[in-house]
């Protein structure tokens, strides 16, 4: 869902795919139960880029909204959390910014480790025990890449051409007392036609072109995310 304006409460409501498919069954059994806050839109980091403590807040605040979207899991950025007693730093997901695979060649696509690591902000603060994940969603273009090693497939988002899928967290625990995610991605078959739309120009006559997606992990109890910027290099 979505405010339409800031002059006004006004929200619209866009169920998302999972819902008009639990609706559509038409056997009275979808109930709405619970519902997710977020504020997608508001970039936290203008609050160490805006010199003016005073101004910048209201500005920050007033940036516009977005249409409310059928894909949660493009819309949920940073959800609304409970955590026990006062924290002054909240954790974030690190660990890998990008990787580079080659596109499925031959019968074959060679995977790719990709690894997220759920660290304090704050030194080596442990994490509250509230948002340690023991599992990740993993979304990925479902036109371009898979997830090898997953528990279970979320299915496909029609809409966003979208893949999820739900990895369990690694079984060791770090210096904050989370868990990290370390899975695996490669490259799905691709058509010329399909290189052809979102391949991009080669730099030097005869190079080959490269499609750049994104990778994203998500925390199934934190909610936090992690974008991973995958390019695939084309070897036909």
């Amino acid at each position: 869902m979505a405010f339409l304006s800031s002059e006004e409460l006004i929200i619209d409501a866009t169920l998302t795919d999972i819902g008009r498919d639990l609706i559509s069954k038409g056997d009275g059994s979808f109930r709405i139960t619970q519902f997710a806050p977020v504020d997608t839109e508001i970039d936290y980091g203008l609050y160490s880029v805006l010199s003016d403590s005073i101004v910048a807040p209201a500005d920050i605040l007033m940036t516009p909204i977005l249409e409310p979207l059928t894909n949660e899991s493009a819309n949920e950025q940073y959800e609304l959390i409970s955590i026990a007693g006062n924290i002054q730093y909240l954790p974030s997901l690190t660990g890998d910014s990008a990787k580079t695979i080659d596109e499925f060649s031959g019968g074959t696509s060679t995977a790719a480790t990709i690894s997220v690591v759920p660290t304090s902000t704050y030194s080596s603060a442990p994490l509250p025990l509230e948002i340690i994940d023991t599992l990740y969603f993993v979304y990925c273009n479902n036109m371009f890449l898979e997830v090898v090693d997953y528990a279970a497939f979320l299915g496909v988002d029609s809409a966003f051409s979208y893949a999820g899928y739900a990895v369990d967290a690694d079984s060791t625990v770090n210096t904050n007392n989370g868990r990290s995610l370390t899975t695996k991605i490669r490259s799905k078959p691709i058509d010329e036609y399909t290189w052809d739309i979102y391949g991009n120009a080669p730099v030097i006559t005869g190079g080959k072109r490269t499609i750049t997606t994104i990778v994203k992990v998500k925390g199934a109890v934190s909610g936090l995310t992690k974008n991973i910027v995958v390019t695939i290099n084309e070897i036909n």
